[in-house]
């Protein structure tokens, strides 16, 4: 079996419902080609608190249970071939990957890419799942690009749009997971130059209690 010496790191969210069995699918494909280390961030308990909310007022309830029943765990990575959890990064790595890392990562002196659920010009930024109903996008991109020390405006490599219209939040936070080959395909073409223009617009921030209460009452007297 030849012996791997190339090292990349997945810088991810703690959370068994959608990330965590993203890495997986990851890991699975090419843990056989890559060392993987997996840094693992968690969200606020605040930040957490207002995602239970959205999915709550804006989302599926049975869908949640059914992703609960039939989650993916850690120990169900690290039994993985090549594959380890990190506490802190540290080594020189061929390159990363973020996925719905929930802090603002520190550029290294390797290239690190995130897979952004949004496009740069309308929909950077967190809480895209929200937005959605806040904005009443019918249309969302899966965005690949090339972090940079700001958010969401760094080289774009690749993008998927998709029709949204008759999705709610919890949808959203499964396009990924849907769309796996796009997360692939992305990876396997990481060392492809691409020059995307970029237009960036507004950034959206994690929003208020009030805004996500105000917007769910708005939806309920629209309809």
């Amino acid at each position: 079996m030849k012996k791997l010496n190339k090292r990349i790191v997945i810088y991810a969210a703690n959370d068994e419902l959608f990330t965590i069995p993203l890495i997986k699918k990851i890991c699975d494909d090419f843990s056989q080609f890559f060392l993987i280390d997996i840094f693992l961030g968690k969200a606020s308990f605040k930040r957490r608190l207002k995602i239970l909310i959205v999915f709550i007022l804006f989302g599926s309830l049975f869908r949640l249970i059914n992703l609960f029943k039939n989650k993916i765990t850690l120990n169900d990575l690290v039994k993985i071939n090549n594959v380890n959890i990190i506490n802190n990064v540290k080594k020189k790595y061929y390159f990363g990957i973020s996925l719905n890392y929930p802090k603002k990562i520190t550029l290294k002196n390797f290239d690190i890419f995130n897979f952004h659920l949004g496009n740069f010009s309308k929909q950077r930024g967190s809480f895209i799942f929200f937005y959605k109903h806040f904005y009443k996008w019918s249309n969302l991109d899966l965005t690949f690009h090339k972090i940079s020390n700001r958010y969401d405006c760094g080289k774009i490599f690749n993008t998927k749009k998709i029709n949204i219209i008759k999705k709610n939040a919890t949808d959203i936070c499964l396009l990924y997971n849907n769309n796996y080959m796009f997360i692939k395909e992305c990876i396997n073409q990481i060392k492809i130059k691409k020059n995307n223009k970029i237009i960036l617009g507004k950034l959206n921030t994690e929003p208020s209690f009030y805004l996500i209460v105000k917007i769910y009452i708005l939806s309920l007297l629209k309809n």
